[in-house]
């Protein structure tokens, strides 16, 4: 995480971080969820995005949501930035599209336009979490998240329909992710220094019944 002098967590106090930035056309990759759930925020998008500062979402690691770090980015930025004002909805929208584009020096994605690659999802607007429908993006990002996501296309392509990728074999996919950290968490302890294993090194959040208990 990138801290620039003015953030809290810093012992400078001075305000010339973010105008460098700024001017030397910098993008700030943001992952908000990652971070937040660390304990850390950006101070804020919102700041940043007034100071001229390309601020674009990213994932980094699980659940690799682009939707939660929508709604996240919102939420920490607002908290951050002490106001339900520090950045609007349709700034998170552009940060997770076209300020990726931007960064990424592209005009034909992060948009829909003539040209562009075929790059969207299709929502349902009569899902439950939808409703009532006044602001569709508020509702998506506020409430319905991916459960009102019908169909991911990229690029022209099918590549999610129904909630399951179209072009891998989901459940086969999911048994071989099972196998292999069932395999990673049985040779934990022989591949820590200390011989430590999983319950050690990552005790479960709740205790797992076993045979014979409720």
């Amino acid at each position: 995480m990138h801290l620039v002098d003015s953030h809290s967590w810093t012992r400078q106090r001075t305000e010339v971080d973010l105008r460098l930035l700024a001017d030397r056309q910098t993008t700030v990759a943001h992952c908000p969820v990652t971070f937040s759930r660390s304990g850390m925020a950006l101070e804020s998008v919102g700041r940043y995005r007034r100071a001229g500062v390309n601020v674009a979402l990213g994932t980094d690691s699980y659940p690799f949501n682009m939707l939660e770090e929508m709604r996240q980015a919102m939420i920490c930025a607002r908290l951050s930035g002490k106001s339900v004002f520090d950045v609007a909805t349709g700034d998170i929208l552009e940060a997770a599209t076209i300020a990726g584009a931007r960064a990424l020096g592209r005009d034909d994605i992060g948009r829909i336009a003539v040209g562009s690659k075929a790059d969207f999802l299709v929502v349902d607007l009569r899902h439950h979490a939808m409703q009532p429908v006044y602001d569709p993006l508020r509702n998506l990002l506020h409430c319905a998240a991916e459960r009102a996501i019908e169909r991911v296309y990229v690029d022209g392509t099918c590549v999610v329909s129904g909630g399951r990728p179209t072009l891998i074999d989901y459940d086969g996919a999911l048994a071989k992710l099972q196998e292999a950290q069932d395999y990673a968490c049985r040779k934990a302890p022989a591949n820590d220094p200390k011989g430590r294993g999983m319950q050690t090194l990552a005790p479960l959040s709740l205790p797992m019944a076993g045979p014979g208990r409720a």
